[in-house]
């Protein structure tokens, strides 16, 4: 949902000089010690027009693109250097599935605290009205998709002013 429209942006936006894109970057808040692999400076990220009102994170935002050894990673950044948000998947195989969305798991309840079971691939993290991460692992093929060979794990992240409906946990039906 979010990468074809963090990839625009990339694309479609130029880097602002509101700070030395040189300049070393050491991602703070919440969300930073969940980033993948922080990109060690601006200089490849582009401007982001995002603005929120008050109280929420210092304008003007960076859009940074970050390729990994497993996957992709896109995240937004504030002024302050606070990861406002981030996108991250990767390709894994039906055999490492189950192994790899544990440690993710694991490790966002690290950060997080526990989260929410919405389904047996799904779990969602809200921490009061600002702070919304889930973790999903999905088959690539809609066609038999239990013995699909390749799995994408995504991590969504993001600290900001929450739509309620995006990303929530659909409730479960009621028992029978």
């Amino acid at each position: 949902m979010w990468r074809p429209l963090l990839v625009t942006a990339l694309l479609t936006t130029s880097c602002r000089a509101d700070r030395p894109a040189g300049a070393a970057l050491r991602l703070r808040g919440p969300l930073a010690p969940l980033a993948v692999r922080a990109p060690a400076t601006l200089a490849g990220c582009a401007a982001d027009s995002t603005r929120y009102s008050p109280p929420f994170r210092a304008w003007p935002y960076r859009l940074c693109a970050v390729e990994t050894s497993g996957g992709h990673e896109f995240i937004q950044v504030d002024a302050d250097s606070v990861l406002t948000q981030a996108y991250f998947t990767s390709r894994v195989s039906r055999a490492e599935r189950e192994v790899r969305f544990r440690e993710w798991e694991r490790e966002m309840a690290r950060v997080l605290g526990p989260g929410r079971r919405c389904g047996p691939r799904t779990v969602e993290w809200r921490r009061g009205d600002s702070l919304h991460a889930v973790l999903q692992v999905a088959p690539e093929s809609d066609v038999g998709p239990e013995a699909s060979p390749t799995w994408r794990i995504t991590r969504l992240m993001r600290l900001g002013p929450l739509d309620p409906t995006t990303w929530a946990c659909k409730p479960f039906p009621p028992a029978s």
